[in-house]
This record gives C-alpha cells, structure tokens and sequence, in this order.
C-alpha cells in the first residue's frame, strides 16, 4: 500500500517567504538610519571642532594676525576627541604675523591634542615671505638698498665712490642654511654701466654676506629645513616634534644664542 505524501500549496510558502523578506529589509533599514545618523553627528561635530579650533588659535596668535583656517582629517571624529588626539591637523594662515613680520602660513600637525595646552607630536610646513618683508628684514641688519627676490637669489644694487667716479654694481646672493641661521651669501658681484669696472679690488666679497636669524622669525622650537627664493618670494620650510600647543608658545620666538 503506497503513502502519499501532502506538499504544502504555495499559498502557505509564500506569506513566510515574505514575513521573512520583510524582517530582512527591516534590519537592514534600521542599520542604515543608524549608520547615517553617526556619520552626519560626525560632520556635525567635526565642523563645530573646526570652528571652535579657528577661534582658539585666532585668540592665540599675534596682534596683527589674520584669519586661519583649519581642516581635521582622520576617518571618525568622534573617535578621535574620545581618544583625545587628532591624527591630521591642517592649518592654513595667510596672513600670520611672527617676529615682526607677516607672511603666508601652512602647515600640517599630526598627534594634536584636542583640548590647548597639551603638545603637538609632530609637524612639518613652510612660512612664505615677500619682498617688502625681506626688504624689511636687510634694512634692520644695514643693508638700506632695495633688493628683489628672483629665482634662487636674492639681488641688490649698490655703487662707492672711487677717484671722483661713482660705481655701480650688482650683488647677487644665495641664502644658505647653517643651524637656525639663514646666510645670504654672495656668489656674484658685477659691475654696472656702459663700461664696469673690475671692482673685486675694492669690495671685500666675503664681508657682503648677511646673517639672519630665523629662529626669531618663529615659534621656539620650530626648526628651518629647508629655504627657496623664488619671483618675489622666500619661502622657509620649518619642523617641529612635541611642541606645546598654548598661547605662549605660540606667540614666543626662538633666538640665535650668542
């Protein structure tokens, strides 16, 4: 004698089928209202953060400073404040005031601390002056000629007297790095006019060199890597590790020493 076995019609399959499709689709909205939800008070916080850091280091930096702006990178936000360090901190101020003289800011911090008065872990950039500053800066260290900025020198014309006849000449020279001293030293000193004199005889080469100290261009601590002189501009690249993020610090110059 053959058992029959009874299959389910589908009209009993295919509500389950659908009740189960249904808490799938559920789940998966739920998730994303959620996940939406942290990645806009992400934002949302990364942006109130950014402000208040504007203002912060706008309160901080010296007289005359202007307006920075500030970009907090790093994938979660809100994970980075807990743990209470930002892994990239972008900084751009075009118009910041240190040493006396105003020049175009960026730079770029790792390791910064969410709250002032702890210590940048690292952070590297460049400080960019024009002529007039660097005008600025000879005039205070003697040289009174008007100097221009060209690609990888710094030139000026000058002229002596010598036997009744005035002389005139051009110097050019190249700034080199030696410690947190930036040399302007001569590699060229030609005569001038429709027929130049030989004036190596009268010009002591060695003694047209001009020191500047560019640590007193910057916060103490923050070190020059490098420099380029370029159409109207000079351009320190600067470095710093453990560097204290407080209004002090950053308003206070290094020096030269003796």
């Amino acid at each position: 004698m053959t058992r029959s076995t009874a299959m389910p019609d589908a009209a009993s399959v295919t509500p389950r089928r659908r009740r189960r499709g249904l808490g799938v689709g559920i789940l998966i909205g739920v998730l994303v209202v959620v996940v939406g939800g942290v990645v806009l008070a992400d934002v949302a916080a990364r942006a109130y953060a950014t402000d208040q850091v504007e203002r912060q280091l706008a309160s901080r930096l010296p007289a005359g400073s202007g307006p920075v702006a500030v970009k907090i990178g790093g994938f979660s936000f809100l994970q980075q404040y807990l743990a209470g360090s930002f892994d990239t901190v972008e900084l751009s101020a075009p118009s910041l005031a240190i040493g006396g003289v105003t020049g175009d800011a960026e730079i770029t911090a790792h390791g910064v601390p969410t709250e002032m008065g702890g210590t940048v872990r690292e952070a590297s950039g460049s400080f960019t002056i024009g002529e007039d500053a660097v005008n600025a800066l000879l005039v205070e260290r003697g040289l009174t000629d008007q100097t221009q900025l060209v690609d990888g020198a710094v030139q000026y014309e000058s002229s002596f007297e010598v036997f009744g006849m005035t002389v005139g000449f051009r110097v050019t020279l190249e700034p080199r790095i030696g410690g947190d001293v930036v040399t302007l030293s001569p590699t060229s000193i030609e005569g001038l006019g429709s027929a130049p004199v030989d004036i190596s005889a009268f010009i002591d080469e060695a003694g047209l060199a001009i020191p500047i100290c560019a640590a007193e261009l910057l916060p103490a601590g923050v070190q020059v890597t490098g420099i380029a002189v370029t159409e109207g501009q000079l351009r320190l690249d600067v470095a710093a590790s453990d560097l204290p993020l407080t209004a002090e610090a950053l308003t206070t110059t290094g020096s030269c020493g003796g």
